[in-house]
């Protein structure tokens, strides 16, 4: 599976999109959704407004068909066994999300299709108006909850004083606080035999991506906090299998530093082999078509 962030999907065309469809199994995390949508009705100074939906429409039209995951979290909670103790919310983002990206690709104007009514996996009917403030409502609050435990883990560090430029403290840290959550985990009554090595493998990345762009930001004093547009990939590591070749595509070069740290690392002090790995767009399509 090879999964795109918005940096990837920005930077292929729609035809090289639909080309790696046909021989690649292409995904989209719905945080990179979310990412798109709630620029649906961007208007750049000076734009014509039909152009600027036209332009954020292309955008979202290069996805069509291509699969949507599951929420971040609904993805650990099933790669780990823990479903049971998981809000059943986590399971609802993708519900529906081809037929609106397919109803934003044939729309041919943003009231259009704003006008339209659209029925939502709760079952309420109601109208597409503003549905780009509603993304980033949403996508604001998913940032806050990814900042908030970003910074907690900061401080968590520099109370410790860890030197998080040191690989082997760097895996300590990550294995500490996966070894925290399986322990709720079976707090919470789920005893698989295998909790620790499917959350190792599910949330690994996940905390090292955090930790490791904590410290390429402040290498000195590691007491940096992360910006807003780190969540989207912070979340979207939690989507890959480390014991299966996926592949995570993008173009942001602190993405790519992080992931391949946090892979190295695991390699090297963590006994995993990842399978896995990340790679720039264009190198993605320099190998594949």
């Amino acid at each position: 599976m090879d999964i795109l962030d918005t940096c990837a999907i920005r930077a292929l065309s729609r035809n090289q999109i639909t080309a790696l469809a046909q021989i690649r199994t292409l995904a989209i995390s719905p945080i990179s959704l979310w990412e798109l949508l709630c620029h649906l009705d961007d208007i750049e100074s000076g734009e014509d407004a039909m152009d600027a939906f036209n332009r954020r429409k292309g955008q979202i039209a290069k996805i069509h068909g291509v699969r949507i995951l599951d929420d971040p979290f609904a993805q650990h909670a099933l790669s780990a066994g823990v479903a049971a103790v998981t809000n059943l919310t986590r399971f609802e983002d993708r519900a529906g999300a081809q037929e609106i990206i397919s109803r934003i690709a044939s729309a041919e104007s943003l009231n259009a299709l704003y006008a339209q009514t659209y029925q939502y996996p709760d079952g309420q009917n109601a109208t597409l108006e503003g549905m780009a403030e509603n993304c980033r409502q949403t996508l604001n609050r998913i940032e806050n909850e990814f900042l908030i435990t970003a910074n907690r883990m900061r401080q968590e560090e520099n109370d410790n004083q860890t030197d998080l430029n040191c690989d082997r403290n760097l895996w300590d840290s990550i294995f500490r606080r996966v070894e925290h959550l399986v322990n709720s985990y079976r707090q919470d009554g789920i005893e698989d035999e295998l909790l620790l090595r499917n959350s190792l493998c599910s949330m690994s990345t996940y905390y090292g991506y955090i930790l490791a762009r904590i410290c390429a930001t402040d290498p000195r004093s590691c007491n940096a906090s992360l910006a807003r547009n780190d969540t989207e990939d912070g979340l979207i590591v939690m989507h890959l299998d480390l014991l299966r070749d996926d592949i995570f595509v993008t173009r942001d070069q602190n993405t790519l530093n992080a992931v391949s740290r946090v892979l190295s690392i695991l390699r090297e002090h963590g006994n995993i082999v990842p399978r896995c790995r990340v790679v720039c767009s264009t190198d993605y399509v320099r190998e594949f078509l």
